[in-house]
């Protein structure tokens, strides 16, 4: 499967629009062209086929494009040819700068083999998440829509079957300085984001890698770790002095992968794929 579309997306990196992804799908002659291009570089490339990964249309009109998009994408694909869709973690979008912005649902179920629900990156879009600690991708979450089941539900809602539904599981963590050590639960006041990590080359980002690291050797050899399974929102934390880190360990993927199944998703996917720890611990853990 070859991935087209917002470039230079990194681990953690909040909502965010593409204009040059939106220009070209908002002229019929470069969608045209774009859809051809694809096309050809996937099959002469021995693909077979196209995930279209539009990080994400924030409007109305970008919606209907989008819509068209997959629809001409379908029309000009060979037959068995497959193409899916990275899609925003809810039908719904609500970081849009207007309200009331929703995915084409029924194009996207009619034109699509499946859709990659990026069930993640939902701190930002939680209240007061600037200035505390906050899950980035929770199963659930009782006081708000952000959470990965709410989610994944809203596409199954508005016409995707689950069964062309896939969820995607974060194999990065988001960490920062808490504000006093002492307060190292969810929602703790924060003063910044952690230091930047070799791993994932970003500040307040960490890989699933470096978080086992720390986990495994119980500190950092000057302060010691504390982990904790979130059990209402199936989620974990470690604290460890005045950094606190939230990330998805094996525990947290076997239950969303229980859900899946429950919900009779297609399948899930991990994103990065190269943020697991040598031992693919959190990849081994949903075979």
């Amino acid at each position: 499967m070859l991935s087209v579309g917002t470039a230079g997306i990194a681990a953690g990196a909040d909502s965010q629009t593409d204009p040059a992804f939106a220009a070209m799908a908002a002229d019929p002659a470069s969608r045209a062209a774009f859809v051809a291009a694809a096309v050809a570089l996937a099959r002469d490339s021995g693909f077979d086929g196209l995930d279209v990964a539009w990080r994400f249309p924030v409007s109305d009109v970008e919606m209907a494009n989008f819509g068209f998009l997959v629809s001409e994408w379908r029309a000009a694909a060979p037959p068995g040819f497959q193409l899916t869709a990275t899609v925003y973690f809810s039908n719904h979008v609500f970081d849009a700068p207007l309200p009331g912005v929703d995915n084409p649902s029924e194009g996207v179920a009619r034109c699509l083999d499946w859709v990659n629900v990026a069930a993640f990156g939902l701190h930002p879009l939680a209240a007061g998440a600037t200035n505390a600690t906050a899950f980035d991708a929770p199963l659930y979450d009782r006081a708000s829509h952000f959470s990965a089941s709410y989610g994944v539900v809203s596409w199954i809602d508005a016409g995707v079957p689950a069964s062309k539904v896939v969820m995607g599981l974060p194999l990065y963590a988001r960490s920062w300085f808490l504000r006093n050590k002492a307060n190292s639960g969810v929602r703790a006041p924060v003063v910044a984001a952690w230091t930047k990590q070799h791993g994932s080359h970003a500040t307040g980002i960490m890989s699933y890698a470096e978080v086992q690291k720390i986990a495994a050797a119980g500190g950092d050899g000057r302060r010691a770790v504390t982990t904790t399974f979130d059990n209402a929102s199936v989620a974990s934390y470690l604290s460890m002095g005045a950094v606190w880190v939230a990330f998805d360990g094996a525990a947290v993927v076997a239950e969303k992968l229980a859900f899946a199944a429950r919900r009779g998703l297609l399948v899930y996917f991990l994103w990065p794929v190269n943020y697991d720890d040598a031992n693919l611990t959190v990849s081994r853990s949903g075979q």
